[in-house]
């Protein structure tokens, strides 16, 4: 899977493939913005469960990497959806 390219209201963000995948305890998801702004994360499960749910706030545009760790989220192995 590459990356995707998410068209918002007019702007324009790239968010890459969760990186390691498949991943263990924790992953981080590389993103790119070319204003600052805010945007939510949530994730499902494959019986569409919302397992994680979070709004992100970025004061500036540019490179960042949202990091998912077993203190902020317990995944279990297994196929995910994220939707942002």
């Amino acid at each position: 899977m590459g990356p995707l390219k998410i068209y918002v209201k007019g702007l324009k963000f790239w968010v890459g493939e969760p990186t390691p995948n498949p991943f263990e305890s924790s992953f981080y998801l590389p993103i790119e913005l070319p204003n600052g702004g805010e945007f939510i994360v949530e994730i499902f499960d494959l019986s569409g469960r919302k397992v994680f749910n979070r709004k992100y706030v970025f004061k500036y545009g540019g490179s960042y990497k949202i990091n998912f760790d077993e203190e902020s989220v317990k995944f279990h192995k297994g196929i995910y959806y994220l939707k942002v």
